[in-house]
């Protein structure tokens, strides 16, 4: 009943959720779109005076007018037509020579600017007035300015070598830029005047773009959404909606910035998603910022032919959907609600006819996975359920008393690698320890036999669950030691470290019991570990009807041999070479000696852990380091020496019988030698 319910409602809300998505999409690209139009359209009317003018000015000096050749002509001409289109802030024009005129609206009076060149130098002349013919106020400037050197001017006579410049070309539109004379931001077109009579000339409109910031902060697509206009190289010409850009000072200082300086997460996450694209997204595009979902999408505006501006929508998707996700809510709850329904249902069906049989699988599962902890109650008024009830619990106890004798984790971990119940092993190469409880015999000597038994228990609990903790695999117990190894029947690339590491917190451990389980008179307790890494067959030995998981190999006899040998060295834990090799990285070690091993020709050498690397304090790996040049000198025969560097040695270690027992050798070889 619940999945069909499920599904059901899965079906239906997952149909409703994707039309709902193609229909935000539909509504998203037809918002981003409408907006664009109208900002295209705005731009379009802000800036189409501004070419109309230097176009008509143009046509006019071709058909005999002289054109702006002089302050007078200049004002009469331009200041209607900058009263009637206040986005234009200026007139320039400049000629061959580096003569220039300005028009330049100043709040509610004109200034003038003529830029003369003659045989004296460069002259800048500045008039200020109210009222035409009467100056308010004239003065000279020593001002470097040519109009030769403005974009506007060098953008015409670009034109002009391509060929582009002629009187049927349309005006020239420089990048934004900072003005000269009163470095707002802005933009400049530009046409070249050929007069019938007189030099030509470049005539150039100057368009403040603090105007356009003014249209684009009020522009509002949705509640939320705004528009932005932005070069081509990502600066800012028309600033988007928000309280911080209705400053017109906080306008005039932030347009022509980046987009990332204007502080505006979404702005910034949707020219991230303009960078992924390697340009501006013409197609409406979905992109999340401050947590929220957006719509956004860019137009080109194309000025001339080779200065565009972008026009950029971004609207917050929760602006239009409103209704829908008012929607979404109502069909979910319905979902949620039917599937409550049907869940309430489907559990009293399942306590009524199910609970039962279900709780007697759970405990077979748990079985399967030798989980033996208490079964949990069956309560049914059925007999044949309760008949299997308590036969689950009689195998429960059965199976629970059994494997107090072989390891869990191990049959558990065999069955999942299916390798258990049949005789077979495969090469691998793994850590083998071997423990030995020194002065075991005494002990056992020292106290009754309930005791003894008492106090292996304890010392064992330790002992396994420290090494079982480590990773070891447990194979057997022999008395007071154990036999483990690392590798198997689990993979473990890093087997020979986290052996290591295992013996090591093991070795800690047992001394903390070793200290607690003292008794005045009862001799100490000491475990001794030996371990080895080399290749080994492991598997499963034995015949059909008594099967042991184990290991076969040279590493389990070095590994035993090696544990024999620390009673002879004073030590806890000896390694073989090879374990070392593998461990150099993450152990700090100490070569203890060379022995013969049953079984070989050859001696090996024999290594003892000092602990992790970091850990081993700098006075007891000195120790080990003259310790082993003490055993370099040794070997090459130079008795008096090695004999030196050990008297000291053996006092100054509370490990020191390895450096006693050699530096008698070393004593015994002299007087031979001698």
């Amino acid at each position: 009943m619940v999945y069909l319910i499920v599904l059901s409602c899965g079906v239906a809300l997952a149909a409703t959720w994707a039309g709902q998505r193609q229909a935000v999409m539909r509504l998203s690209a037809l918002l981003v779109e409408s907006t664009g139009e109208r900002a295209d359209a705005e731009l379009r009317a802000f800036f189409t005076p501004v070419t109309a003018g230097l176009t008509v000015a143009r046509d006019r000096s071709q058909h005999g007018y002289r054109g702006p050749v002089d302050v007078a002509s200049l004002n009469h001409e331009f200041i209607p037509y900058l009263d009637r289109f206040p986005q234009i802030s200026s007139v320039n024009t400049g000629d061959e020579a580096g003569n220039g005129l300005l028009l330049l609206r100043d709040g509610n009076a004109w200034r003038n600017r003529e830029v003369h060149v003659d045989e004296l130098g460069t002259r800048t002349h500045w008039i200020r007035w109210l009222t035409p013919g009467q100056p308010e106020r004239e003065w000279w400037e020593d001002l470097e300015y040519d109009p030769r050197q403005r974009p506007w001017y060098q953008r015409v006579q670009e034109a002009a070598r391509k060929g582009k410049a002629g009187p049927e070309s349309e005006p020239h539109w420089t990048a934004p830029y900072t003005f000269f004379t009163t470095g707002d931001p802005g933009i400049t077109a530009s046409v070249l005047v050929e007069p019938a009579e007189g030099e030509p000339l470049v005539l150039a409109f100057d368009v403040m773009l603090n105007d356009i910031s003014a249209y684009t902060t009020s522009l509002a697509p949705t509640e939320n959404g705004m528009a932005i206009i932005l070069t081509a190289d990502g600066r800012v010409v028309g600033l988007p909606r928000h309280p911080h850009f209705q400053d017109p000072e906080v306008r005039r200082a932030t347009v022509l910035q980046p987009t990332d300086a204007l502080g505006m997460p979404v702005v910034e996450q949707a020219m991230q998603e303009c960078r992924g694209h390697a340009g501006y997204i013409t197609e409406p595009f979905a992109f999340r910022a401050e947590g929220s979902a957006w719509w956004g999408g860019f137009r080109e505006f194309r000025l001339d032919d080779e200065i565009a501006l972008w026009i950029g929508v971004l609207v917050p998707e929760d602006d239009f959907l409103s209704d829908v996700k008012r929607q979404r809510a109502i069909i979910l709850m319905t979902t949620l609600a039917a599937i409550a329904l049907a869940s309430l249902l489907a559990v009293l069906m399942a306590r009524s006819y199910s609970a039962p049989l279900t709780a007697l699988a759970r405990q077979s599962h748990r079985f399967r996975d030798l989980d033996l902890s208490e079964s949990e109650d069956v309560p049914s008024n059925l007999l044949e359920v309760r008949a299997l009830a308590e036969a689950h619990e009689r195998m429960r106890r059965a199976l629970d008393s059994f494997s107090r004798y072989v390891p869990t984790d191990l049959v558990r971990e065999l069955l999942t690698r299916g390798e258990a119940a049949r005789i077979g092993g495969r090469s691998a190469t793994l850590t083998i320890l071997f423990t030995d409880l020194h002065g075991f015999t005494a002990l056992s000597e020292s106290m009754s036999a309930a005791d003894l038994v008492k106090l292996m228990a304890r010392y064992f609990e330790v002992l396994l669950e420290s090494l079982s903790r480590g990773g070891a695999t447990i194979d057997k117990l022999l008395g007071d030691g154990l036999i483990g190894f690392w590798g198997a029947p689990k993979p473990n690339e890093d087997h020979a470290a986290d052996a290591v590491r295992a013996v090591l917190a093991c070795r800690d451990e047992l001394e903390g019991l070793h200290q607690e389980l003292r008794v005045p008179g009862r001799p100490p307790l000491h475990t001794r570990f030996g371990l080895a890494t080399g290749e080994v067959v492991v598997g499963n030995v034995g015949s059909p009807t008594r099967l042991d998981y184990t290991a076969l190999g040279d590493a389990v006899n070095l590994a035993e041999r090696l544990e024999e040998l620390n009673r002879e060295y004073g030590t806890e834990i000896l390694a073989g070479g090879q374990l070392r090799a593998a461990t150099e990285g993450v152990i700090h070690w100490r070569e203890v000696d060379s022995v013969r091993i049953r079984g070989r020709s050859e001696s090996i050498p024999v290594h003892e852990p000092l602990g992790l690397r970091g850990e081993v304090s700098a006075e007891r790996l000195e120790w080990a380091r003259r310790y082993e040049e003490a055993l370099a000198l040794y070997r090459s025969q130079r008795f008096e020496e090695a004999a030196e560097v050990l008297s000291d040695l053996a006092g100054r270690e509370e490990r020191s019988a390895t450096a006693l027992r050699l530096w008698i050798r070393c004593l015994e070889a002299r007087d031979r030698v001698d």
